[in-house]
């Protein structure tokens, strides 16, 4: 099974990539205050409504005795006037009390972690790429929206860590990493909770998504990027003329450094043309 491994790194010293394109529909006012409001939306994980999505299992299986002692001692410190017989045979009381394997316990346990994740981190789903055209169909309405590229630096600005990034991590499906069931430190938590967070099936792969994740300390979804960090603008062929034009006299006006191209479908070949707004 591959091992992810995750890791707090200064971002000035990161690999990352220079630009990540959103998918947006035109017809969607929300979708469009990423172009009115230069903000991004991060969502809950239940909105994304689909099987494969924060749905890694949890390997109970491989859980031993060893485990539930150590987790047992975690829960239950010992006692500041507690000799270590007494604290072992207080341990080995409460191991012989657990419920953990209940399959009640199990359900709540889940239905909490997952309850947690929803209220307190949000997720943003981009791409390294503007011409998935699978991204094209599902998240920019058949082609009649449209995809804004995004300098990595908006929401990292001068180095400083506002969340966590990562590419997405494809497994195959017949062999998925599970979660852990006993964490025994924070560590192990934030590690679990990032591996449940960029996991998806190889199924996806040609996505090449790239996710961020923003931590809710102030119950705020919403994200504000400098104006600046837009640069480019790519518009589905499919899209009406009036919210083509709209779009092209707003970004002219307001990111006045962007680039704007229309896509053109022509013997079944997408192509990207510059569009020269008008002065």
């Amino acid at each position: 099974m591959t091992k992810y491994i995750f890791e707090e790194i200064d971002l000035r010293d990161a690999d990352l990539p220079a630009i990540l394109y959103k998918y947006r529909s035109a017809k969607n006012p929300l979708h469009r205050n990423i172009l009115e409001k230069n903000c991004v939306y991060f969502a809950p994980y239940s909105s994304f409504n689909e099987h494969h999505e924060h749905n890694l299992q949890t390997d109970y299986d491989s859980v031993t005795e060893e485990d539930i002692y150590r987790f047992t001692k975690e829960v239950h410190p010992r006692g500041l006037h507690e000799d270590l017989n007494q604290y072992e045979s207080r341990i080995r009381l409460k191991m012989q009390e657990t419920t953990f394997y209940e399959e009640e316990f199990r359900t709540k346990s889940e239905e909490k972690y997952k309850r947690t994740l929803d209220e307190k981190r949000g997720v943003l789903s981009m791409s390294t790429k503007w011409d998935v055209e699978s991204l094209w169909e599902q998240f920019a309405d058949q082609y009649s929206g449209f995809v804004v590229g995004l300098k990595m630096d908006f929401m990292f600005p001068e180095g400083i860590i506002l969340g966590t990034a990562s590419p997405v991590h494809y497994f195959d499906p017949r062999n998925p990493p599970m979660l852990k069931a006993l964490c025994q430190n924070n560590d192990e938590r934030k590690y679990q909770g990032l591996l449940n967070i960029y996991s998806l099936p190889n199924t996806l792969q040609h996505e090449n998504e790239y996710r961020l994740t923003k931590t809710l300390f102030d119950q705020s979804r919403e994200f504000v990027f400098t104006e600046e960090c837009l640069v480019s603008v790519y518009l589905g062929y499919n899209m009406s003329v009036p919210h083509r034009i709209e779009i092209i006299n707003l970004v002219s006006k307001k990111y006045p450094q962007a680039k704007i191209y229309e896509q053109k479908l022509e013997a079944g070949i997408l192509t990207y043309n510059l569009v020269e707004p008008c002065k």
